[in-house]
């Protein structure tokens, strides 16, 4: 962690900084440090917008941790349409394709945001970029908002 801290402080790439600080934060979210992992994913975001990994994995972390009303209200963070970034340095392409619908998919059912869900589900399902080893899951997952309905 002081090794990330101290890069941040002399890096003069903005990329560099960016994955030092979502590194960070990765560190303290394997520590158990939810309040600082948080913390830190949001201000990894704030320091460079055009890169969403910290919000996704922030997220996938409150998913995790049964936080479900926080990840949603970090979801809405997110822009509703998302770019890619024009970064080259440790991209994660699934911030940029399928992650954030993938994840309102399951934190709608909890929050009870069941339409939200149904739609995520549904612009999923038309998605090319979610892996195929995802769909199964996915209509598994479709399944409880069918459920639910009735």
């Amino acid at each position: 962690i002081k090794m990330y801290q101290n890069h941040q402080k002399i890096s003069s790439w903005v990329e560099e900084t960016y994955m030092s600080m979502y590194r960070e934060a990765s560190c303290y979210a394997r520590l158990g440090s939810l309040a600082v992992a948080l913390d830190k994913y949001v201000a990894a975001f704030h320091f460079r917008p055009s890169r969403l990994e910290s919000l996704l994995a922030a997220v996938i972390l409150c998913r995790n941790k049964q936080l479900n009303r926080l990840g949603w209200q970090i979801l809405k963070m997110v822009p509703e349409k998302i770019q890619k970034t024009p970064d080259i340095l440790f991209v994660e392409p699934k911030a940029y394709s399928y992650g954030f619908l993938w994840e309102k998919s399951i934190l709608a059912f909890y929050v009870n945001e069941k339409s939200e869900g149904v739609r995520a589900c549904s612009a999923l399902e038309e998605s090319e970029d979610l892996p195929s080893s995802c769909r199964g899951r996915l209509l598994s997952n479709k399944q409880f908002y069918v459920g639910a309905a009735k």
